[in-house]
């Protein structure tokens, strides 16, 4: 093998390793949407007020019928396809009937922690949804949702914590949160919260598609470009 070839050989290596193997990306908290639901978007519209009953769905609750998105927590912990939910501190969520920051129509209201099984989608690269949660009505607001990102054997992937503060006023406030990863491992979604409290959430983003990070396609650009560089150089 000439040298060129070795060393084009080693270029390619380097930029699909950097494609397959590329730091994965934390949690994010922000405003709105940061990727598409090129997979599913749960928004939680089709119920209507029904209290999760764990000895009636003792596998979970099957929350769309595109593919198995099972939803599982402690009996009695969440309301699907909630109406309204006093936050305290934080303000009110009620029903939308036009689009606000964080969705449209029912969502999802918990006591308890959440847990999302992806089922027969598979493993997902992006996970998100819209959040907020109950907070005191006067002294700081320490409660918190934790997100947690779990492989298919159970095991922690990623995990934080994050504050929600809105106006005591505000009606349909909150922020979007999730994972965004460079590979489809996540394979289940939980969230908590501050006990005591109650969380509301809407709009669960999912997506299989990961995208590389601007580092990884980085690599690739510079492996490429030294193989043509090379291919330049033996030419002349």
């Amino acid at each position: 093998m000439t040298y060129f070839h070795k060393v084009r050989h080693a270029a390619v290596a380097a930029a699909a390793l950097a494609l397959v193997g590329g730091a994965q990306a934390a949690g994010f908290v922000d405003s709105g949407p940061t990727f598409a639901p090129t997979t599913e978007l749960i928004s939680f519209d089709s119920y209507d007020g029904l209290l999760y009953d764990a000895t009636l769905y003792p596998t979970g609750l099957a929350l769309e019928s595109g593919g198995i998105v099972r939803l599982t927590t402690v009996d009695g912990g969440a309301l699907i396809g909630a109406f309204v939910q006093d936050l305290e501190g934080n303000g009110l969520w009620g029903a939308r009937f036009d689009v606000t920051p964080t969705g449209i129509g029912n969502f999802l209201a918990a006591t308890q922690t959440i847990n999302f099984d992806f089922g027969t989608h598979g493993p997902q690269a992006r996970v998100g949804a819209f959040f907020n949660l109950s907070q005191p009505l006067s002294g700081p607001k320490g409660n918190q949702i934790t997100l947690t990102a779990l492989d298919g054997m159970g095991a922690e992937l990623e995990s934080f914590s994050f504050g929600v503060d809105t106006d005591a006023a505000s009606y349909n406030e909150g922020v979007f949160a999730g994972f965004d990863r460079t590979s489809a491992d996540i394979a289940s979604f939980r969230v908590s919260f501050t006990a005591g409290g109650s969380v509301v959430m809407d709009e669960l983003h999912l997506t299989a598609v990961p995208v590389p990070e601007a580092s990884t396609w980085a690599m690739m650009v510079a492996g490429l470009a030294a193989m043509g560089a090379l291919a330049r150089r033996r030419r002349a």
